[in-house]
């Protein structure tokens, strides 16, 4: 096993993470200009929209080039569909079918991420902490 990973893998993580930090500031202030107070958003409604859908997608590729332990990415993905659903005007109007779109796309970008950057670490994906 190598003594470091490869820099560039190193840049890639940090420039991922601050790109997607930056998608979700954007997204949340265009949502504010866009809805009235109390407005339920349409793409509740739906299985998914092409904004957060994404945004859970590249979370998970997110975590997966972090090589976050799958375990960890469940216990998340799940914290935070029920954080959406507790808090009144985060998500507390989404459909069923819309959390676990958000939850399924998270994990599969995970595994395409984890698996690339395990491949490029040397170290197996990791499932446990």
């Amino acid at each position: 096993m190598p003594d470091r990973e490869p820099g560039w893998l190193t840049a890639v993580r940090l420039g991922f993470t601050a790109g997607l930090g930056l998608l979700v500031c954007y997204r949340l202030y265009s949502e504010r200009k866009v809805l009235e107070p109390g407005e339920i958003p349409e793409w509740d409604r739906k299985l998914g929209d092409p904004w957060w859908t994404t945004i859970h997608t590249l979370t998970g590729v997110m975590l997966g080039l972090w090589l976050t332990p799958f375990l960890v990415l469940l216990a998340l993905t799940f914290a935070w569909e029920v954080l959406e659903i507790s808090v009144p005007g985060f998500g507390d109007e989404e459909i069923n079918g819309n959390r676990l779109v958000d939850i399924t796309v998270a994990w599969l970008g995970w595994m395409l991420a984890a698996g690339i950057a395990a491949g490029f670490s040397d170290v197996g994906a990791p499932i446990l902490p």
